[in-house]
């Protein structure tokens, strides 16, 4: 159990980096690398597809708030930094739980 939540964690974790990645860069050589990674398990579109959902719903969530570019660029920083704190709590929790059993 501990190595498949820190194995989802790490997927995750990926997963995660490739959305900012992707959003940041439009190379052909990252595409491609991106497109490797997703087709070389089911698991890892499962965590991209999961990620990128949660990512979506942070744009609707800040589209929301301002129409000021700047505003919605800082904004979309917040929540990214707020999602990745979670998440690691969410590991850290987990780590917690498996250490305890």
């Amino acid at each position: 159990m501990r190595g498949s939540s820190r194995s989802w964690d790490h997927m995750a974790s990926i997963a995660s980096e490739w959305i900012v990645r992707l959003d940041k860069e439009s190379s052909a050589c990252s595409r491609t690398d991106f497109e490797v990674w997703y087709d070389t398990d089911d698991r890892h579109r499962v965590a991209y597809l999961r990620q990128l959902e949660t990512w979506n719903r942070l744009d609707r969530l800040r589209s929301l708030h301002s129409p000021d570019p700047g505003r919605r660029n800082e904004l979309r920083s917040r929540l990214w930094r707020w999602f990745i704190q979670r998440h690691r709590a969410d590991r850290l929790r987990q780590v917690r739980i498996a250490a305890s059993t």
